[in-house]
């Protein structure tokens, strides 16, 4: 790891007095929806019986408006991704507020494209998924790839197949030492309706109790290997509201809590994906980006009441805010590069 350097931090002139005033007991109200439609199920969608869904990270300006949405999940074809945007776009919201005041703030949003009644999953997938779970169980990694392929290939035809595929994808990256970052995305995206309020989808997900209670104990052992620690924290009081003994994970939460706010600092390892994207939850105040020879053009934050853009300049240490609230980093750069992401608390 390069040493830190020592160079001012070009945003910290403009905050510094807001970060002074707000202070931790300051009562924040997030945004909330006041119109927000069903989007319209495209016709094509419609005709083929094809499902799928929308996961929107956005901001929500003083006037309830939405700004910057950023689609960061889906299962289906693009025309779910038109339909969705444009029910969010035209959808009004009560800003988020501190202490009365309307500030701006992040949410979150899934839309779900679902059909009523049909076959939740279909019989020619139903056989190729058995013949999959036969193939990993057995070690079999050859055949059991070359089946995967397929399955990902082709469209599922609802969201219970999507939900089953992703739950393959990671059986046969845990059975065959998958990295960690790998087998963390696929448990996402099965647990995606998890991560929201059943009114919001009208569906509590797609897969039985215990599996998703599997899937969360083993996402939360490897967010904590991953250094995730704000989302590892998500995942485990995710698991206590569901009523899961979390007694083996308990000494462990209680150190990721004492790292929040103690001085020191780890390294978290990055890497973008196809898109040139890596998506990361901050857990301390003050980070470094070591982009190690590659290229790396930007980053974002979306916080809990602020959104900001940096241009990346190697060197530079950030410290953000305490008044923006949480906040979700994305990482852009070229395809498939590997970085250092750096964070330390206030007194190093």
């Amino acid at each position: 790891m390069k040493p830190l350097k020592l160079i001012a931090i070009t945003f910290l002139s403009l905050f510094t007095s807001m970060a002074q005033t707000q202070q931790t007991t300051d009562a924040f109200e997030g945004p909330t929806p006041i119109k927000l439609r069903n989007p319209k199920y495209p016709t094509s969608a419609l005709q083929s019986a094809t499902e799928g869904w929308v996961s929107i990270n956005f901001m929500i300006n003083t006037d309830g408006q939405v700004f910057e949405p950023t689609i960061i999940g889906s299962s289906g074809p693009d025309i779910f991704h038109r339909a969705a945007l444009r029910t969010l776009n035209s959808s009004t919201w009560q800003p988020a507020s501190i202490n009365g005041r309307s500030v701006e703030g992040s949410s979150s949003y899934i839309f779900t494209f679902s059909m009523d009644g049909g076959e939740r999953v279909g019989r020619s997938f139903r056989r190729r998924h058995d013949n999959l779970v036969e193939l990993i169980n057995s070690g079999a990694q050859e055949e059991a790839m070359e089946l995967l392929n397929t399955l990902n290939e082709r469209e599922t035809r609802n969201n219970y197949e999507s939900a089953l595929l992703y739950l393959d994808n990671y059986t046969y990256l845990k059975k065959f030492n998958g990295s960690d970052e790998d087998q963390i995305f696929y448990i996402k995206r099965a647990l995606m309706f998890e991560r929201y309020d059943k009114s919001y989808i009208g569906n509590g997900g797609f897969l039985p109790e215990d599996i998703k209670t599997f899937l969360r104990k083993n996402l939360f052992i490897l967010e904590v290997n991953a250094r995730r620690y704000e989302e590892a924290l998500s995942t485990y009081y995710k698991l206590r509201e569901s009523g899961t003994n979390t007694e083996s994970f308990d000494d462990t939460v209680i150190e990721i809590h004492k790292l929040k706010t103690d001085s020191s600092s780890y390294v978290v390892n990055g890497k973008t994906d196809s898109y040139g994207q890596w998506r990361f939850s901050l857990f301390k105040p003050n980070l470094y980006i070591d982009n190690l020879g590659s290229t790396i053009n930007e980053f974002r934050l979306l916080c809990r009441n602020k959104f900001q853009f940096f241009a990346f300049q190697e060197g530079t240490q950030y410290q953000i805010p305490e008044s923006w609230g949480d906040c979700h980093m994305t990482v852009l750069g070229d395809a498939d590069v590997d970085f250092e992401i750096i964070q330390f608390g206030n007194n190093e």
